[in-house]
């Protein structure tokens, strides 16, 4: 029989549960929330029939048993019910239990009878116990929920415990334990301190959030704990659990316990962690600007990320340490076995402070009195500034430019293995040496050296020369079994981790259909004979060799390597060439040096190349980008960054970056033909491509932020030159006008779908067709609708919502998966506009949960509520945004972080915008509103501001026109006629 919710509010709980309303807001959101059941006493007529709220119902039979069964527990006890449609009966689906009891061994059980609740369980006594629930959506631990209380045989979606009071540092008077046996609860949160909670018997809490300080004990046989999250005031935790991932947003904690935990992230921007916790940390990462580490106990650090300033303190080892940030400042003292610097760095090493291998790609500067066994420059780094001690120095740099080398160090040995000079100014060296392979020189200045074993045209400041040491002849072991081709890629193909190749081999030939990272162990020879092609990317890493068959298997967009790799026969960084027969050359210092040698047919370089004038094409060539290329204007005004003329013959360009703020990115002018694919042009003061007399094929190219726009076409008047001609394939082009020209009949034009012609005053442009699209890094895709659009987004996206577009229903923006959160931008263009439809389902246009959430270039605008909420969300952001004519307010912000960057709002029914705290999670709430105009008489309006204080809600206003007013715990922001 199909059911209606009854909403029937007992005199003695009512005030309880309603508040007065803050505005006239409130009062339509209310009317347009669905009615939600409440709890209601009863009373008993026989063993049949319950009165509740003056209404006589009967019980079903289930029913019956379940109140006869837990007739004491249900003394004082609600009841929160669905009514039948006929209104003679009902179903329980939730409970309120007031009756305490006296211990933690004499508690006041609820025997569930295997029952399944569809509301909540509101636990507002001491001492009790829940047991054998098939199912519950929601258990409430009130303020009166003290001493314990246990779950036995429980499963539940939701288990929260309320707080006493707005601040949860507050101490109270005593602990409160929360026991679970045999139980399973997915979301648990904790905000009253010196709480403890206990999982037992193979119980499992899958995700814990603490707003309070706790402690947390897990037995053997417990289930792991999916995550864990501190929120920013939780001082102290203790744990005893295994843990699979833990995210500190304290500013300060005390971490003890002993644990297990795979992965710690700490996100608080000048984050404190001590720990005297025994167990194991897999991987900590650090995302602060500045971080400092104590860790006091026995405990064993596998892996530490830092991506800014740290300073590091440990009793015990340290396995391995990898910075990330460029310019940090790191003060380590403690041991460390394996050290790896990704970016430029000052370290400091304090006295306790050993490092067994330290491995820098680049730049260092080196102080301290702790010591380092083994220190290796990798061919990125070009100054080490030593004034710490170290054992052995190996120096692997092949740039053109010279490594400098100073300090005070005192180092044992040093080993060159390069080809590029190398200066060093050090107080004292032991011993020089030269690897088999090592052409570098080396100018040893002032520096005193004992011994040197290296050629004499090889040092410029002559030392006594001593005779070499024969090398060490060490047999080869037994060569083990090989993983053969077809088990290789088999793995390649399925493997859902890394792999690790630990014997020579050769694949190729095969698409991939997984993003795979391959780790080639030092000393193994990975050959690839053959192209692999798909759309899923290979990444090798490790300290092993790639061989290449044809090098330009280099140009396939999909493989990738670290810098840790070998090459077979030449090292492939910077600019190189191949030329017709397959023929390698390494020695050239600039990419334009390379584009002038005619032999070379085709031409690579990596990394950021700052251009003082264009890069002048004038030949028949290939180049290729790779690991991130990019080509930068430096400082002179430069009319385009590439200009390709007067060519017969093909120009294929492809895979790097461009931006030129003082001109336009790539021009290419009468060429007979030309491919340009998996180019990135953007912030370019005039157009990212410019096309004049030429056959252009264009695959995968990218744009944005152009002042002119994309693509511009043009043929003028040569009677030698041929006609202008763009195939524009799958791309990602975000500026309004992809294509334009100023001589439309006289181009030749063929695009993708999405793409409309349209007159403008001065010349014909094309543009989207008004849609949804799903913009990926090189792609762009239509989409049914905007809630498809976001629910299948990338992890770092963008859609598109080109002119108005009728939603008819709320949009719901969530993380699909929190461990991977996205970080996407909804962007307006031509007039792009998000509106509430005649049968719109709904309060909010959108509803958005998901951290790092861009609007811009947007209206939105008639939804019945509001047009925008924020829930709980972190690094929201409005940029050129107007929210108007929403029947309550243009945004609420329920607990988060939103920075309004150029927000409009006009035409809201009471108010421009709303910020409160989420009552559940008790989240701050902060409102930013940098730029724009809020016409509203209330331009923002809080409830909580006063209640909950500060630290919950904040708003900052840099319109100095609005004035502030305090009515009780409301708080408004009017215009000055209010």
């Amino acid at each position: 029989m199909k059911k209606q919710m009854i909403v029937l509010y007992a005199s003695i709980i009512g005030s309880l549960l309603l508040s007065p309303p803050i505005s006239e807001a409130t009062a339509k959101e209310t009317a347009n929330q669905k009615a939600s059941p409440s709890f209601h006493t009863y009373s008993w007529l026989n063993h049949k029939e319950i009165r509740i709220g003056g209404k006589t119902y009967t019980l079903p039979k289930r029913d019956q048993q379940f109140l006869l069964q837990n007739k004491q527990a249900l003394q004082r006890a609600k009841l929160a019910v669905v009514e039948s449609k006929s209104g003679k009966t009902m179903e329980i689906i939730g409970l309120e239990l007031n009756m305490s009891g006296k211990s933690s061994t004499r508690t006041v059980k609820l025997d569930g009878m295997g029952r399944t609740f569809k509301g909540e369980i509101r636990i507002n006594a001491k001492n009790i116990k829940l047991e054998d629930i098939e199912q519950v959506n929601r258990v409430i631990l009130t303020k009166q929920a003290t001493a314990t209380t246990q779950l036995m045989d429980v499963n539940a979606t939701t288990l929260i415990q309320q707080t006493t009071k707005h601040d949860v540092t507050q101490p109270v008077a005593s602990s409160t334990n929360i026991v679970l046996n045999e139980s399973s609860v997915q979301y648990l949160d904790i905000l009253q301190p010196q709480t403890r909670l206990y999982v037992r018997d193979e119980s499992r809490a899958s995700h814990v959030r603490l707003f309070a300080d706790a402690e947390i004990r897990s037995s053997a046989n417990a289930g792991m704990m999916t995550t864990l999250l501190t929120g920013h005031k939780v001082n102290t935790l203790k744990v005893y659990a295994t843990v699979n991932r833990f995210a500190n947003l304290s500013h300060e904690l005390e971490l003890a316990g002993k644990s297990t935990i795979r992965k710690i992230e700490m996100t608080s921007d000048r984050g404190r962690l001590t720990s005297t916790m025994t167990g194991t940390i897999d991987e900590l990462i650090t995302h602060g600007a500045t971080t400092s580490l104590t860790f006091k106990g026995p405990l064993d650090v596998k892996q530490l990320t830092v991506f800014g300033n740290a300073t590091l303190s440990s009793e015990q080892l340290i396995q391995r340490m990898t910075s990330h940030h460029g310019g940090a400042t790191l003060i380590l003292n403690a041991p460390i076995g394996t050290f790896q610097l990704k970016n430029q760095a000052a370290v400091t090493l304090g006295n306790e402070a050993n490092i067994d291998r330290f491995r820098t790609e680049a730049d260092l500067i080196l102080n301290g009195s702790g010591s380092i066994r083994q220190l290796e420059a990798t061919a990125l780094a070009g100054s080490l500034k030593l004034n710490a001690p170290i054992t052995e120095l190996i120096v692997r740099h092949n740039e053109k430019q010279a490594m400098t080398i100073s300090g005070t160090s005192s180092i044992s040995s040093v080993l060159l293995d390069g080809s590029s000079p190398v200066t060093i100014d050090i107080t004292a060296i032991g011993s020089i040496e030269g690897s088999s392979t090592n052409t570098s020189t080396v100018d040893l200045g002032q520096t005193e050296v004992d011994v040197i074993t290296l050629p004499g045209d090889q040092v410029i400041t002559k030392r006594p020369e001593t005779e070499p040491t024969p090398p060490l002849v060490v047999p080869s072991p037994a060569t083990p079994p090989k993983t053969t081709r077809e088990q290789l890629i088999w793995i390649l193909q399925h493997s859902t981790g890394d792999y690790t190749i630990m014997d020579d081999v050769s694949i190729g030939g095969f698409e991939t259909k997984r993003d795979t990272y391959i780790e080639i162990a030092e000393g193994v020879t990975l050959t690839i004979d053959d192209i692999i092609s798909g759309s899923h990317r290979i990444q090798f890493f490790g300290n092993g060799t790639l061989r290449l068959e044809d090098p330009s298997y280099l140009s396939s967009p999909i493989v990738s390597y670290s810098n840790t790799i070998k090459f077979d026969g030449f090292a492939p960084e910077g600019v190189f060439g191949i030329d017709a027969e397959s023929s390698i050359f390494k020695e050239i210092d600039h990419l334009q040096s390379a584009l002038a040698n005619p032999y070379l047919t085709h031409i690579y370089f990596d990394g950021q190349q700052e251009l003082n004038e264009p890069l002048a094409i004038n030949r028949p060539v290939h180049v290729t980008g790779r690991q991130g290329a990019s080509l930068h204007s430096k400082d002179n005004s430069l009319h385009h960054l590439i200009e390709v003329e007067n060519v017969d013959g093909h120009v294929t360009l492809e895979q790097f970056d461009m931006e030129n703020r003082t001109g336009g990115g790539l021009s290419i002018r009468r060429v007979d033909s030309a491919t340009v694919q998996q180019i990135r042009s953007q912030n370019n003061l005039k157009e990212a491509f410019f096309f004049e007399n030429v056959g252009v094929t264009a695959q995968g190219i990218s744009s944005s932020g152009n002042g002119s726009g994309s693509i511009r076409l043009e043929t003028s008047h040569d009677e030698h030159a041929r006609p202008t001609s763009l195939a524009l394939h799958d791309s990602a082009l975000l500026d309004e006008k992809v294509i334009f020209s100023t001589t439309p009949n006289d181009v030749t034009v063929q695009t993708p779908d999405w793409l409309e012609r349209k007159e403008g005053a001065t010349d014909t442009y094309w543009t989207y067709k008004p849609g949804i699209y799903s913009i990926g890094r090189q792609t762009t895709e239509p989409m049914t609708s905007l809630q498809a659009a976001v629910d299948q987004v990338e992890i770092i996206g963008r859609i598109l919502i080109s002119g108005g577009q009728t939603l008819d229903a709320t949009v719901n923006i969530l993380h699909a998966d929190p461990q991977y959160p996205q970080s996407y931008t909804l962007i307006g263009m031509n007039g792009g506009t998000l509106e509430a439809g005649p049968n719109f389902q709904g309060d909010e246009l959108l509803n958005i949960s998901a951290n790092m959430i861009s609007l811009k270039n947007l209206v939105v605008q008639g939804a019945p509520g509001h047009g925008l909420v924020y829930d709980g969300v972190f690094d929201g952001t409005l940029n050129n945004v107007t929210v108007r004519n929403n029947g309550v307010g243009g945004i609420f912000l329920r607990s988060g972080q939103l920075s309004a960057y150029g927000l409009n709002t006009s035409g809201n029914g009471t108010y421009g915008v709303r910020v409160d705290r989420n009552d559940t999670t008790k989240r701050r709430a902060y409102f930013i509103f940098n730029n724009g105009h809020i016409t509203e008489n209330v331009a923002v309006i809080s409830e909580q501001s006063v209640a909950a204080g500060h630290d919950f809600v904040d708003v900052q206003s840099h319109d100095p026109a609005l004035i502030r007013q305090e009515n009780g715990t409301i708080i408004t922001w009017v215009q000055p006629n209010q």
